[in-house]
């Protein structure tokens, strides 16, 4: 149930999107390339990263978790912009 709630959150994202004449949302691994530059990490230095698509406040995000020598990292993106939104640390 929850990954058919998952896909139609996705779909709901790129036809929202599409319907404002936008292209769609940023590829996965353009966002791991956004959040791996702005911490200043390889991304072969990144262990068990996790990208999870969510929408807070009607705005689609990326939600992307990983460590990186025991310190761990939590970025939020803007699905289409990019612009990086919350990071942590």
């Amino acid at each position: 149930m929850k990954k058919l709630i998952a896909l139609l959150l996705v779909l709901a994202m790129a036809l929202s999107l599409a319907a404002c004449g936008q292209s769609g949302p940023l590829t996965e691994e353009k966002a791991y390339d956004i959040v791996y530059k702005h911490a200043g990490l390889n991304a072969e230095d990144v262990v068990d990263p996790h990208l999870h698509v969510i929408a807070e406040n009607g705005v689609p995000m990326y939600n992307i978790h990983f460590s990186v020598n025991g310190v761990d990292y939590d970025y939020n993106l803007h699905a289409k912009t990019g612009e990086i939104l919350t990071h942590k640390p």
